[in-house]
């Protein structure tokens, strides 16, 4: 699966395809229970934080964000 780069144009279709892709049925089940809801949205890397800040945190779960190093971190979607 080819994961979205900052700026890219996150829709449903490729939200629900991520979710799927790594398994996070809850997500799915709740996205496709009300697919009108949910809108378009640019991936800004980490939603939330100045974008020098988003840039390395994306940068550090492509590089192996895992457990391992003692980090925590959640992916979500959200909306208005």
């Amino acid at each position: 699966m080819n994961l979205p780069d900052i700026n890219d144009i996150i829709t449903t279709q490729k939200a629900l395809a991520l979710c799927r892709h790594f398994s996070l049925d809850y997500l799915v089940d709740r996205i496709e229970a009300d697919l009108k809801k949910y809108k378009d949205w640019t991936f800004d890397g980490c939603s939330g934080m100045k974008k020098w800040c988003a840039k390395a945190f994306l940068a550090g779960v492509r590089a192996g964000g895992t457990e391992v190093f003692g980090l925590s971190f959640s992916w979500g979607f959200a909306h208005k």
